[in-house]
């Protein structure tokens, strides 16, 4: 696959990286969370930053539809 995404060179250089099998696999992580796990309440609390961030000012309208969309 490599060879189709890459000049030759840089596939040659790029088969000499050595393939580490002792790490775990790779998994998905909530970047918003201490654990790394989406709950809930941390996408609550995300959504809530994220909108304060957008409009800092709200209106009741903002509100409601900031709820509506939840």
């Amino acid at each position: 696959m490599i060879d189709h995404v890459f000049l030759p060179i840089n596939v040659a250089i790029i088969e000499q990286i050595p393939i580490c099998l002792n790490y775990p696999g790779d998994r998905l992580i909530w970047h918003y969370s201490s654990n790394g796990d989406l709950s809930v309440k941390s996408a609550y609390h995300f959504i809530c930053s994220e909108q304060k961030v957008r409009s800092p000012n709200s209106s009741v309208h903002g509100m409601r539809s900031f709820w509506t969309t939840i």
